[in-house]
């Protein structure tokens, strides 16, 4: 699919917010033209739909009915896990298939785009499965929704730096996507800043052979950096980082790598019982790489160097400056900004002053809109 077909469906280009919450009428008043969030486990065991899948349809309804269009990221592996469908197996991504089609069925009014779960690169997503289990699920996922014969978008956000063998797995062994999907998030996660975006996009869309949709983006308003990544990865002799470790009897990070399900007894039971929980339930061969994606939370502090310091500020910056160069590259079509509102504490591992999850909102979780949503308005609402 080309860049002007999907903007033809689109309607031109996607202007995007991730988790909007109930205030229709903020989303509205800032230019967004559609909304991006999780769909709920559509069925019970009996088949019927669920109360909160009906309550979700009604609330994308809500949304078409002021014209904002829907972006659905179809359920987790663990879903269907703990609704007793192994998708470990080939009978159960054939159920994985069937239910993704009847969703889509289901909500064929009310949805523009899919994609099909969310970032199976990250180990927490994907637990318990295996990365290549995972390429599986995605592409049984696509395979259902596509079945479905809806008219809206569907593809995936795998694109990830290091993962893109995978990703390509999923478009080969699912027939392809409209689009190639990509979560970037320059100047927190990683390294850069604004003028890391356009390169990395061209190279997601050289790669995968189609127009990129950036499903998730942003700029946090607050935290430090302890400069933690090297060369694209965690640099384990970090004074800070072996600071921390010291104080739970871990000689230095090599050691957490020798001895990892002491790590998890010992530092996240007692930091993080959220954390703990989680790497309990990674397969084996992730449990490590989940354990390198909790140490910025633990030192509450971001992994990588930005450009800029994190401040409301800085935070409108980021947007005034990037979203004009995506709206015009002739390889992007649409982006999804996360997210609307501050969180009262990190969801990954439960801590109020973990800048990690709780400062990517454009508005406070008060309701009062910080610079950043004026910025994004200014730019989404002139063109």
């Amino acid at each position: 699919m080309t860049k002007q077909e999907i903007l033809s469906r689109c309607n031109g280009f996607l202007k995007g917010i991730c988790h909007p919450g109930q205030n229709l009428d903020l989303v509205k008043a800032a230019g967004f033209g559609w909304v991006r969030w999780d769909v709920p486990f559509p069925y019970d065991k009996n088949g019927k739909k669920a109360p909160s899948f009906e309550h979700f349809i009604g609330r994308c309804k809500a949304f078409a009915d002021i014209g904002i269009r829907t972006i659905c990221v179809s359920p987790y592996p663990r879903d269907f896990l703990e609704c007793g469908i192994d998708v470990r197996t080939e009978e159960g991504l054939a159920t994985v298939s069937d239910i993704c089609r009847r969703m889509a069925a289901d909500m064929k009014d009310v949805v523009g785009c899919w994609q099909a779960t969310n970032e199976m690169f990250v180990p927490a997503f994907r637990a318990p499965i295996t990365e290549e289990e995972a390429v599986g699920f995605v592409a049984a996922s696509i395979q259902g929704l596509r079945a479905a014969g809806t008219d809206a978008l569907i593809g995936h956000n795998c694109y990830a730096s290091g993962w893109e063998k995978y990703a390509l797995a999923i478009d080969e062994r699912s027939g392809g996507s409209d689009y190639a999907g990509v979560d970037l998030y320059a100047g927190t996660w990683g390294p850069g800043g604004v003028d890391s975006y356009i390169p990395e996009l061209e190279r997601v869309a050289a790669l995968a052979g189609l127009p990129v949709i950036l499903m998730e983006f942003g700029f946090a308003s607050k935290g430090s950096s302890t400069d933690l990544y090297s060369n694209g990865q965690i640099n384990w002799e970090n004074p800070v980082l072996n600071s921390f470790l010291n104080r739970f009897s871990f000689k230095d990070a090599h050691e957490v790598l020798a001895e990892p399900d002491r790590f998890v007894r010992t530092v996240l039971d007692t930091c993080s019982p959220d954390m703990a929980k989680r790497a309990r339930e990674c397969s084996p061969s992730d449990k490590i790489p989940y354990i390198m994606q909790s140490v910025p939370h633990l030192l509450k502090s971001w992994p990588a160097k930005s450009d800029t310091e994190h401040t409301p500020q800085t935070q409108a910056e980021f947007y005034t400056r990037l979203l004009p160069r995506l709206m015009e590259h002739p390889q992007i079509c649409g982006a999804a900004i996360y997210c609307m509102y501050d969180s009262d504490n990190c969801f990954t591992c439960g801590m109020e002053d973990c800048p990690c999850e709780t400062a990517w909102g454009l508005v406070r979780h008060d309701g009062t809109p910080k610079p950043a949503y004026e910025a994004v308005a200014a730019v989404f609402n002139a063109r």
